[in-house]
């Protein structure tokens, strides 16, 4: 029976990944003019599996997900160079439990996501 749950955790963990990186993307590069890149985005985070109301609020910064919006307001405060907003973020988000490790793997994801962008 371990074994089903290390299965079902590790995929719970894979699917969580998946649709925080399409939410991330839509944050980081939604306010883009370029409908081709935005439909892109948007693609991509449906087969992602997220909803068109997910979509909407990842392309604003916000997510249903307590911890992915506590997420998704670092990455933003990142992408604007806010240093002071950036470790506000990342004091609320710990305080909801969101851990260091995972803060440090949206910073480096950000960092990719905006130069590949470029």
């Amino acid at each position: 029976m371990s074994e089903t749950r290390a299965v079902s955790d590790a995929t719970q963990r894979t699917w969580f990944r998946t649709r925080l990186e399409a939410q991330l993307r839509l944050a980081l590069l939604g306010d883009t003019a370029c409908m081709a890149t935005l439909a892109e985005l948007v693609d991509h985070a449906q087969r992602a599996g997220l909803s068109g109301a997910e979509i909407d609020a990842a392309i604003v910064g916000r997510s249903f997900e307590v911890r992915a919006t506590a997420l998704l307001a670092y990455a933003l405060a990142l992408k604007h160079s806010d240093q002071v907003a950036a470790d506000l973020k990342r004091q609320r988000g710990a305080r909801l439990g969101v851990t260091a490790s995972a803060f440090e793997r949206i910073a480096r994801a950000t960092d990719q996501i905006l130069r590949d962008a470029r």
